[in-house]
């Protein structure tokens, strides 16, 4: 797609660099712009609600914009941060999903003006949360966040997709990524021979990554320190950036959960329970997401382990 200059920007921002994360939200919002414009006119031609069902459908794809603002930007942030818009703005991303859920389940129920109206009080807080965007958090991010903060959410953009982009333009200064390289390593030991023995038997490394890589369910490891210390290579259930390896994990979710994962992790820490487990969806699929408590021998809490796995999926316990 072409790239248009937004109004109010600035000649030198890093919002116009062609492929910088924050250029492809800009190109993002553009096309949202386009949709929510597009809608506007329907409900001004008074179109009945089922018309506007496969539009409104259409919009869902901003929660991958929604993605990569809450898990890459915004939980950059926060680690230069405390501003309480951060986490309101996270929190209006909630509403919004909310929102737009409800629209779609009672599109053939509502009566055809109130539906209208409740659209068109969708699509002006969705572009309110455009213009907060485009002149707050995004000069924000621009300011605080340095070049390898900026070069980690950029590999870690994939992971979360893109909303309604064809064609992802490169930016021209990325770093290459090392190819075939284990982020795992041992002292004393090389990538080829080192290896770690366990109770059970004895694996080298690249049999030890080769078999995380395989089981069927996404993993998370959060240390006695609530420290984020370990993600599956490829989380495609729930994304997880590489960029918050090493950060508490907190920081990774919106200030209205918080309490709730402080909780589980007290659970779990105090020998309450050692397993807290729940169905929900994510990307439109049925999962189970279980929280372990990971302890030593000796009892002692080592941390918490999420495992993330597909209900249709055969499932290990």
């Amino acid at each position: 797609m072409s790239e248009t200059k937004p109004e109010n920007v600035k000649r030198d921002t890093k919002m116009l660099e062609s492929g910088h994360p924050l250029n492809i939200l800009m190109l993002e919002n553009e096309v949202l712009k386009q949709r929510l414009a597009a809608i506007r006119g329907m409900i001004g031609a008074k179109v009945d609600p089922l018309a506007l069902k496969e539009p409104l459908q259409d919009l869902s794809q901003a929660g991958r914009h929604y993605d990569k603002k809450e898990e890459l930007i915004i939980s950059s942030l926060k680690r230069h941060s405390e501003d309480q818009m951060l986490d309101s703005m996270w929190n209006a991303d909630g509403e919004l999903r909310r929102r737009l859920r409800i629209l779609l389940m009672t599109a053939d129920a509502e009566e055809p003006s109130a539906f209208r109206t409740y659209v068109n009080d969708l699509l002006q807080r969705m572009e309110e949360m455009i213009s907060q965007e485009e002149t707050i958090l995004y000069p924000a991010a621009e300011e605080l966040l340095s070049d390898s903060e900026w070069q980690s959410i950029y590999r870690d953009y994939p992971m979360f997709g893109y909303a309604w982009l064809d064609e992802i333009p490169v930016w021209k200064n990325a770093q290459k990524k090392a190819e075939d390289h284990l982020y795992a390593t041992l002292e004393n030991g090389s990538e080829e021979d080192a290896k770690v023995h366990l109770p059970g038997g004895t694996l080298t490394l690249r049999q030890l990554e080769g078999i995380l890589r395989t089981l069927p369910m996404e993993l998370t490891f959060i240390d006695e320190n609530e420290m984020n210390r370990y993600f599956s290579e490829n989380s495609k259930l729930i994304p997880r950036p590489l960029s918050a390896l090493g950060e508490e994990v907190y920081n990774c979710h919106p200030k209205r959960v918080r309490d709730i994962v402080k909780s589980v992790i007290e659970k779990l820490k105090s020998g309450e329970q050692d397993m807290i487990s729940f169905p929900t969806e994510k990307r439109g699929k049925k999962v189970m997401i279980q929280y372990l408590a990971v302890r030593a021998k000796n009892g002692r809490y080592l941390g918490l382990l999420e495992t993330v796995q597909e209900l249709n999926e055969p499932r290990i316990r």
